[in-house]
């Protein structure tokens, strides 16, 4: 498969995530309206030590009640998830309550299948090509040294009055009464 903005050559197949788990609220929490928590959760089955998953809202939550999706790291058979109250009234949620599912994530899938130096580089752009070819062509343009311009360094000009000299106000027009003026008067 070819990309149209790169150009670049992907081979077909994806991986599949074969392995999901339920997991299930480590502990009682009570969510305020409108409230969130990180919250530790027990991952049912058996799930290696240090693997990668993505933890999901489980089904059978009720609509107001949602997990948000993450990538985690499985600690001890725990994993943290992230539940969020977008009701008005609190919400507990008991010990044992699956909240969400879990899918291991091989090792596959952080790393690239080719390394970079072997990846062809991209194409040059197709003239009403513009949103896929020239923004790729300026990200690279403005993230490199413009040398054009020099770097210097410029001092910031020194005040005119000392910062230890009082300055004095005048309020000759102001609507302010005396008793006001009075005490925006500096007094030495």
């Amino acid at each position: 498969m070819t990309l149209k903005s790169t150009k670049e050559v992907l081979e077909l197949g994806t991986t599949v995530v074969k392995e999901t788990y339920l997991t299930a609220m480590a502990v009682s929490v009570r969510l305020p309206p409108r409230g969130q928590a990180l919250v530790t959760t027990n991952v049912i089955g058996d799930v290696g030590d240090k693997a990668t998953v993505l933890v999901e809202g489980s089904l059978g939550l009720p609509p107001t009640l949602s997990v948000a999706r993450t990538l985690c790291t499985v600690h001890k058979g725990q994993v943290i998830a992230e539940v969020c109250n977008a009701s008005t009234g609190e919400y507990w949620i008991r010990k044992g309550t699956v909240v969400a599912a879990t899918s291991v994530i091989p090792e596959s899938a952080f790393t690239p299948i080719e390394p970079p130096a072997k990846r062809p580089t991209l194409a040059k752009s197709v003239p009403g090509d513009l949103k896929e070819g020239v923004a790729a062509e300026t990200v690279k343009k403005m993230s490199e040294e413009r040398p054009d311009r020099p770097a210097e360094i410029v001092e910031a000009p020194k005040p005119e009055i000392p910062p230890d000299k009082g300055m004095e106000a005048d309020f000759s027009d102001s609507v302010m009464s005396d008793e006001q003026k009075r005490a925006f008067k500096v007094r030495n």
